[in-house]
């Protein structure tokens, strides 16, 4: 049986399962939608830094499993496009952290951006982190369908990158795995009700 059979049977320990799982909360701020699947915590950073920087790939398939079907019926209407990882850190993983989410599951996603340089945004102040604008660039000659897009992003944390994006392609909603607390309390007035798509 493969792992991500085991995670839809749910096999994992409660425990496990529920933490996988989240809490989703939506907000809605200047006409753009945002879903966020988990708040940011220590499980989650442990869970991320195991996969991405040890490279445990295996673990690609249980960040999305719980959320396919809503992705998938997103993925109908939508593009959904996805963040990526610097040039040096794809080269040192062997592979793209949010693909490898999608290819887990089943979903097609475009990757139109690249980073200028390694960029490490939780070394940085939230001041700092604005020099994102500097770095993250869309490729020219990369082409996206003719629909509206959805951006998708592990973690979202000061929220620079998300914008720096948004001004790069007409987004009309953002999808984060988990995004930090204090993003989270920074969007509270924003907060809507947890309709389905």
């Amino acid at each position: 049986m493969r792992f991500e059979e085991f995670v839809e049977e749910l096999v994992l320990c409660k425990e496990c399962e529920e933490k996988v799982r989240g809490k989703k909360q939506v907000y809605e701020k200047e006409g753009k939608k945002y879903i966020i699947y988990h708040e940011y915590n220590e499980f989650i950073e442990r869970l991320l830094f195991r996969y991405k920087e040890q490279r445990d790939i295996a673990l690609s398939s249980i960040f999305l499993t719980a959320y396919k079907k809503e992705l998938e019926k997103i993925s109908r209407k939508y593009a959904i496009v996805v963040l990526c990882s610097s040039e040096e850190k794809r080269r040192f993983r062997a592979f793209e952290p949010l693909v490898e989410w999608f290819k887990a599951i089943q979903i097609e996603v475009y990757s139109p951006f690249y980073k200028t340089m390694d960029w490490k945004q939780s070394s940085l102040s939230f001041e700092k982190r604005k020099g994102i604008h500097h770095i993250l660039k869309k490729k020219s000659f990369y082409s996206l369908p003719k629909k509206p897009i959805v951006l998708f992003d592990d973690v979202i944390t000061s929220g620079a990158t998300i914008e720096r994006a948004m001004e790069l392609i007409n987004v009309d909603i953002v999808i984060a795995y988990a995004a930090h607390p204090n993003w989270i309390d920074n969007m509270k007035n924003f907060q809507k009700s947890c309709e389905k798509m």
